[in-house]
């Protein structure tokens, strides 16, 4: 692996409540009134605790992604007080991204993206109405408005000029087309760089999974035709990108029974999870793999590790996939099948053909 991302959850505080969020699904919503006053402190801890793990030698880059709740709800001190140790300790290597649904932009926070050279996301649904509906405020009113004046704000600032402008998340929407997403991400909102998630609900209903992973690869599948109808280079649909990525791998890298990065989640009580992303289908309990105030960060690093190598085995029925050298096997939270409790499946596979299928037209033509 080339790199290691530690995603903090630097507050569990948010300003808005979405209802597909994955972070206070079921037994977490009490996570929301969960309040850390010595979080500086903590944070402190824990950039020391990162920037002194053993075997981070190993990776070509150390990635601090702020996340929450809604990380600008935290004071920027404290995150400085996180962030400063690992930069110093291993400088160039280090990257700092942060996700925000936008509503608290201000001209402060937008100075602190470009001191540290944040690589900035924005959480915005498909468009006005539905955005509005599935983000919104604790009164019930639409966020819309608030998070495109923070999307603005940032796009009209010197982080655009230094940093580029940043990126949008959204959560797939199967009433949405791929031709209104492309309309509103990049006509209205002037962002090329942006992914659609598989919603993380499915993975805690099989129902839900089976209804919506042929939805989402028709998706997929509709999407590469815009690529194709609109010829312009500068889209990035993420998912679509990681595949184009992929394509031209060897077959010799095909057996792909490890991943480019490593991703574990780590909060402010000290725990460590291994798959922040499955919180729909297992207990805290199940994907904690330890605890970074009572070991050194290093050997739960080590100890992911073995675990990732275990669960991310590729299986019999994929190993002559012509495909397996574009997904790998898929990332780890879309392995998991509800249909089987393991990871077994990919739930993206039929995207993922939908993709290549299209790739190889185009290089035929």
């Amino acid at each position: 692996m080339s790199a290691i991302s530690f995603v903090i959850k630097v507050t569990d505080q948010c300003n808005l409540y979405c209802g597909y969020c994955y972070y206070y699904a079921g037994e977490n919503a009490s996570l929301r009134t969960r309040k850390f006053p010595d979080a500086g402190r903590r944070l402190q801890a824990l950039g020391m605790k990162i920037a002194n793990a053993s075997c981070m030698d190993m990776y070509d880059r150390v990635s601090l992604v702020l996340h929450g709740g809604e990380p600008l709800l935290s004071r920027q001190e404290d995150l400085v007080s996180l962030i400063d140790p690992v930069a110093h300790a291993y400088g160039k290597r280090t990257h700092i991204a942060l996700q925000t649904n936008g509503l608290l932009v201000n001209c402060d926070w937008i100075q602190f993206f470009i001191d540290y050279r944040v690589t900035l996301g924005f959480s915005i649904d498909a468009g006005r109405s539905y955005h509005d509906e599935r983000r919104p405020l604790g009164n019930g009113k639409g966020s819309y408005d608030s998070a495109v004046a923070g999307l603005r704000a940032v796009q009209n600032s010197a982080y655009a000029t230094s940093l580029g402008s940043p990126g949008i998340i959204s959560v797939f929407d199967e009433r949405v087309s791929a031709s209104d997403y492309l309309t509103h991400f990049i006509d209205e909102l002037n962002v090329c760089d942006f992914d659609i998630l598989f919603p993380d609900e499915a993975f805690g209903s099989v129902d839900e999974y089976r209804r919506l992973t042929p939805l989402y690869a028709q998706f997929v599948k509709d999407m590469w035709g815009e690529y194709l109808r609109r010829n312009d280079p500068s889209i990035r649909f993420r998912f679509i990108e990681r595949i184009v990525a992929g394509f031209s791998r060897s077959r010799s890298e095909r057996s792909m029974s490890k991943t480019d990065s490593m991703f574990l989640a780590i909060d402010l009580t000290g725990n460590v999870y291994f798959e922040d992303g499955l919180r729909y289908a297992f207990s805290l309990d199940d994907m904690v793999v330890g605890n970074w105030m009572e070991e050194d960060l290093g050997l739960i690093v080590r100890r992911a590790t073995d675990q990732l190598a275990k669960r991310m085995a590729i299986p019999d029925s994929c190993r002559s996939c012509e495909n397996l050298s574009h997904c790998g096997g898929g990332e780890l939270s879309y392995r998991y099948s509800p249909l089987t409790k393991r990871f077994d499946t990919y739930a993206l596979c039929e995207a993922t053909k939908a993709v290549s299928d299209g790739l190889r037209s185009v290089i035929a033509a």
